[in-house]
């Protein structure tokens, strides 16, 4: 039985055991403090109480001085009044200065059970602190997911632009030239930006995800020669799997990923090594479980436990830890996008993940990702063609961007192929009402005014135009393709790209077979 601590202000020790006693022959696991005078209840309030009990006989100290006390203290502890005698007028000025109640003395029944509502309604409102301040951290990482993502499809068109250009520049200039070196470094930087860009549209969950059924623990098998490799002979690594398949429905190399995250960030967390523990099992979450952790849906899970012992976080930075940009290791070139793409990724596979951890003790990372009835897939990965020549082909290209709009379709043209540009979907869809215009592939972006990518091409399929699609994105907060995935298989360019990238993805959409 859990013990209840009790701060008893009253006359003496003797006074405050007596209340003790009677309070445990009422049935209550207790733990008492004595104090008397307002220096002793400051100092006490520097620990945690569940209840406070105050005399209200005290000639040196008034209730009304030590309820400031304890509002001054900021903590949340119930107070108790005990009192021989007390007038209705006095009665009803002591309630108003917000405590708990009163109770006789003598009356201990009574007095028992002011104490358990006491502490039942205490941690009833820390239960209900900790949800809104989960709540709280759950909407500003949304709002920063939602800033992210806009910079990442903002910045995806340019750095496209500028790689086409730079990539332009290189096939035009020889290897001796004396700005070989600066374009080439541009065309680097645009490579490295393109990684910080892909690490915020994993945050901001706007990934594309190519899904399939995949049994987890087959996923830790795997990869278990990978995590290895990242860790150093210090550390120890102990894999423990449930004996029964976990089949979820994901991206295989983005739960690798976040995998690959959390044993590297055991890693750092152990620089003079330790234990490193990975454990997967199948649990059940019940509404109660829901409720406790603000928006959790109940249902059977897959659980990733990894555990280490390093040296552990404080309360503050374990609030901070799936922010992008927030890294303890920024003086050692951490980028702060570990976690955050870890966060990302687990969000938009529709499950959580929580982190526990104390300082010189360790950290605990618990992920649950929503289990599926269907069987694991296997199959062998498709193969992509080169690219090759056009064969008349006709392409309708439709992108707002004006300066990419037109790069693609000057790089289309310049290959061959037959090109009709549209500035948007609603160009695009009076432009197929064109007598003897007919297309073979429809590129398209996915995010546009008025109407996205998929919602064109199925509009243009209700006017019974069917050819295949090719999308490309950066993608934005507004973006909704089945919460930020698409269906497996589908052709898709993610920006920024090259032109050689735009013609081997237009040649491998427009050759596969029906």
């Amino acid at each position: 039985m859990n013990r209840t601590r009790v701060l008893c202000t009253a006359n003496s020790p003797e006074e405050a055991l007596q209340i003790g006693k009677q309070l445990e022959g009422e049935g209550i696991n207790l733990e008492i403090l004595h104090v008397s005078r307002e220096s002793e209840h400051r100092a006490a309030l520097s620990e945690d109480w569940d209840v406070a009990l105050f005399d209200f006989g005290l000639p040196q100290y008034s209730i009304e001085r030590a309820v400031e006390v304890h509002r001054k203290s900021g903590k949340d502890i119930p107070i108790i009044v005990i009192a021989k005698t007390i007038a209705d007028k006095r009665a009803i000025e002591v309630l108003r200065l917000g405590v708990q109640g009163f109770v006789v003395k003598g009356h201990w029944k009574r007095l028992a059970k002011a104490v358990a509502q006491g502490v039942v309604e205490k941690r009833s409102r820390a239960q209900k602190r900790l949800s809104q301040e989960k709540f709280a951290a759950s909407q500003k990482l949304e709002a920063i997911g939602r800033i992210a993502c806009g910079v990442a499809h903002d910045f995806n068109n340019l750095a496209t632009i500028i790689a086409w250009h730079a990539e332009t520049l290189q096939e035009a200039m020889g290897s001796q030239n004396p700005l070989r070196t600066n374009v080439d470094e541009i065309v680097k930087a645009t490579r490295s930006s393109q990684d910080l860009i892909t690490q915020l549209l994993a945050f901001s969950r706007k990934q594309v995800f190519r899904l399939e059924v995949l049994d987890m623990n087959e996923i830790l098998k795997t990869s278990e020669s990978l995590m290895q490799g990242l860790l150093t002979d210090k550390i120890h690594l102990t894999i423990e799997l449930a004996v029964e398949k976990l089949p979820i429905h994901a991206d295989r190399s983005r739960i690798e990923q976040v995998i690959m995250n959390l044993v590297a960030n055991a890693r750092d967390a152990m620089p003079n090594g330790g234990s490193l523990s990975i454990e997967t099992a199948r649990v059940f979450l019940d509404e109660s479980y829901g409720k406790a952790h603000f928006g959790e849906k109940p249902g059977h899970y897959a659980l990733l436990v990894v555990t280490d012992t390093g040296h552990g976080m404080d309360m503050e930075t374990s609030a901070h830890i799936f922010e992008p940009f927030y890294s303890t290791k920024l003086d050692q070139g951490g980028t702060g996008f570990g976690l955050a793409t870890t966060y990302g990724v687990v969000k938009q596979s529709e499950g959580s993940i929580y982190v526990y951890s104390e300082e010189g003790v360790g950290t605990v990372f618990k992920v649950y990702l929503p289990l599926t009835s269907r069987p694991p897939e296997t199959g062998a990965p498709s193969t992509q063609s080169s690219a090759g020549s056009a064969n008349q082909e006709c392409i309708l290209v439709v992108e707002d961007n004006a300066p990419l709009r037109e790069l693609v379709t000057d790089s289309l043209r310049h290959k061959g192929y037959e090109v009709i540009v549209a500035s948007g979907p609603r160009e695009a869809l009076a432009l197929v009402c064109i007598p003897d215009c007919e297309f073979d592939l429809l590129i398209t972006d996915i995010t546009m005014p008025g109407m996205n990518g998929r919602e064109l091409s199925d509009a243009l399929a209700a006017k019974g135009l069917y050819f295949r699609t090719l999308y490309m994105s950066g993608y934005s907060a507004n973006t909704v393709i089945q919460q930020g995935t698409i269906e497996s298989g589908i052709p898709f360019l993610e920006k920024p790209f090259t032109r050689k990238a735009l013609l081997e993805k237009v040649r491998t959409t427009l050759d596969e077979d029906d």
